[in-house]
């Protein structure tokens, strides 16, 4: 603007010493200004931010703001977790072996401890006690323990539930059972434990579980790997599971057996690497890494916690969305450095014609006008973006 509005100034300077005329010195000056009044330049940016977002938002991508849109075409790497996120969500019981009870009271008491918790796992519990028409008290003292399980307190019994390294914080030697936790491992399930500790630490049973891939899982990691973005698995579960599951996945960087501050350092350690890090999860345990990412993306179905970590959620669990996403912000911030371009352009070429009186105020001004539709229909030609398969 100063640089303008000395050019307008040195304009009328020279024309009056050139020519005397003071009225064509302030016509000549006040086309320079007209001509460059920054409108197109204005609109530049949110015009095709605004495009782009409703291209995202008409493909199932809901961007909550301007900056992650702006940001993800610079991402590099992209961190998954797990459960419900590569997986279904829904997994369910296919083994288990039961110490001290019947299997129906294990899965009751397992259940009861859980039916608060809105994790996956909770629910494949509460869904076999439904099934089989099973029981379900209501907890007391209930207590999470992030990334480890949940403790709560049933008809007196203190109760925990959880993965092995819970059961090591407690004391519990599973030490006689380490091959049938191994077997099941090497399988992919997710080993679950269940123990009390009322008069002293005590294994009650072991379950497996089994969460199968995401459909789309595959497809989008390899179109996240043609983009040339790197991938890597964050994950609380046991590193041999996490391990099965990249077999089909092709994801060769494994961080497993992490608690939720342990996904946020992991993130950070990224970040200091240089990546511009997009996180993708769905859970409680994932809001911390999904508010240090550059992006985070989160599922519909994920917890109300990581949908408001998260700018950006996928609107149905496919998560091919998300190499969508990002080229939908590079298609955007293209539009945007063509829109810089045409806006400078106008003025590069007009500024110098209304210097020399070529331009009359009327004119510049009808010059002005159409370098703003210019601007405005080059981003609307965004809208003919089309999600590749």
């Amino acid at each position: 603007v100063p640089l303008v509005i000395g050019i307008a100034i040195v304009t009328a300077i020279i024309w009056i010493i050139a020519s005397g005329d003071v009225t064509a010195a302030l016509v000549a000056a006040s086309s320079v200004l007209v001509i460059a009044c920054p409108c197109a330049l204005g609109l530049a940016t949110p015009t095709a931010i605004t495009v782009g977002i409703g291209i995202a938002a008409r493909s199932g991508i809901l961007i909550k703001n301007a900056a992650a849109l702006e940001l993800t075409h610079k991402l590099t790497t992209v961190a998954f977790d797990k459960t419900g996120t590569l997986t279904t969500g829904k997994p369910e019981i296919v083994a288990l072996e039961s110490m001290k009870l019947e299997q129906c009271e294990l899965i009751s008491l397992a259940a009861s401890v859980q039916s608060g918790s809105e994790h996956p796992i909770a629910h494949a519990f509460l869904q076999r006690a439904k099934t089989l028409g099973i029981p379900v008290l209501p907890p007391q003292s209930l207590a999470r323990i992030p990334g480890r399980g949940v403790s709560a307190q049933i008809n007196g019994r203190d109760l925990h539930i959880g993965n092995p390294q819970m059961m090591k914080d407690l004391g519990i030697d599973m030490s006689t059972h380490n091959k049938t936790i191994s077997q099941w491992e090497r399988s992919g399930h997710t080993i679950i434990v269940l123990a009390e500790s009322t008069k002293q630490p005590t294994l009650l049973g072991i379950v497996a579980l089994s969460d199968k891939i995401n459909n789309s899982a595959v497809g989008a990691i390899k179109r996240l790997h043609n983009l040339n973005i790197k991938t890597v698995i964050l994950s609380g579960d046991n590193f041999q599971t996490v391990k099965t599951v990249t077999k089909h996945l092709h994801i060769k960087a494994i961080a497993a057996n992490l608690l939720p501050e342990e996904k946020l350092e992991y993130v950070e350690k990224l970040q200091g690497q240089g990546e511009i890090i997009g996180m993708v999860g769905d859970g409680i345990n994932d809001a911390p890494a999904l508010s240090k990412a550059n992006v985070g993306f989160t599922m519909v179905n994920g917890s109300h916690l990581s949908m408001q970590s998260a700018p950006v959620t996928l609107m149905r669990p496919d998560l091919g969305l998300i190499a969508s996403t990002i080229d939908i912000s590079r298609a955007t911030y293209m539009k945007i450095k063509q829109n810089l371009f045409w806006a400078f352009i106008y003025n590069i070429i007009g500024i110098p014609l209304a210097a020399f009186g070529i331009l009359t105020p009327l004119a510049a001004g009808a010059a002005m006008s159409v370098s703003s539709l210019s601007v405005v229909a080059n981003s609307l030609l965004l809208k003919q973006w089309k999600p590749k398969i």
